[in-house]
């Protein structure tokens, strides 16, 4: 291995990316993030009984974590999100567009590790038409460190026009990385 090799795995090794925890000092202080790429799984049960499922990317335009005292949820974020759903036996693909939010339901949760959270969205839908829709989301933050967050939730979609057809339960897993 040449000295140069050394020198730039030494550089990406001690990047923040591998550093998945905190360190105990800075625990409690505000720590916001701008865009932080992620990727999404989802699944979606309209009342019309076809599971779709797929996946795709969101991007969280502002998102925070601030364990202490001062009033209001210790972790949380403002997303968009594009993903691209398909299903069993149907050769169409469902396209869904969605911007919203996810609150903390704890203050100050002391810990990295499920958190709860709640989440709603709006956003438009495309397959065989375009409609918008509104949900609302119960989740967890798996994990929520200072370069990875990890959350799982589940929600209702509630579509704003073919109503009976299209609305209907949707579960989702993120993975965000938090780069900088």
């Amino acid at each position: 291995m040449t000295r140069y090799t050394r020198i730039a795995l030494a550089i990406i090794l001690s990047s923040p990316l591998f550093a998945i925890e905190r360190a105990a000092a800075d625990e409690n202080e505000f720590h916001p993030y701008v865009l932080a790429p992620g990727l999404v799984g989802e699944s979606f049960l309209p009342s019309r009984n076809t599971m779709w499922w797929g996946g795709g990317l969101q991007v969280v335009l502002y998102g925070w974590s601030d364990n202490n005292e001062r009033p209001g949820p210790g972790q949380g974020s403002v997303f968009a999100q594009f993903s691209e759903l398909g299903a069993s036996g149907v050769d169409d693909h469902l396209f869904l567009l969605r911007a919203g939010a996810t609150l903390a339901f704890e203050r100050d949760a002391a810990r990295h590790w499920l958190i709860p959270y709640y989440g709603f969205a709006l956003g438009a839908m495309h397959e065989s038409g375009s409609r918008g829709f509104a949900e609302a989301s119960l989740g967890a933050y798996l994990l929520h460190s200072q370069h990875v967050v990890v959350s799982v939730d589940g929600g209702y979609l509630l579509a704003f026009s073919e109503i009976e057809e299209l609305s209907g339960i949707r579960a989702q897993l993120n993975v965000t990385l938090i780069p900088w």
